[in-house]
């Protein structure tokens, strides 16, 4: 998948959460790891059994665009189930805004 789908420092920096580089690398990682692991989560939920086996087989071959476009041809709802995820992840991030700042 494509950087529409990360959260970024500009996410961060929209929240006003300022941290030191190697924190705030730290923080994306961990975030991105976070939202990855819900979306595959959630998209997988919306597969039926042989979906799923198409997209093990598929996966085995493909780039991440190949699998963003297989999901997104298989799942009508692709984009707005990441977009879900990231505003959750981001909702959660920015009630800690300020005590992440501080840290």
């Amino acid at each position: 998948m494509n950087n529409d789908y990360t959260i970024t420092q500009a996410n961060l920096d929209e929240m006003g959460i300022k941290l030191a580089d190697d924190k705030t690398a730290s923080l994306l990682t961990h975030l991105n790891e976070e939202l990855n692991e819900r979306v595959g989560t959630a998209l997988l939920a919306e597969l039926n059994a042989e979906q799923i086996d198409e997209y093990n087989e598929f996966s085995k071959t493909a780039n991440d665009d190949q699998i963003g476009e297989w999901l997104n041809s298989k799942i009508p709802e692709f984009k707005e189930i990441i977009q879900d995820e990231i505003d959750i992840i981001l909702g959660d991030i920015a009630e800690k805004a300020d005590e992440l700042s501080k840290s």
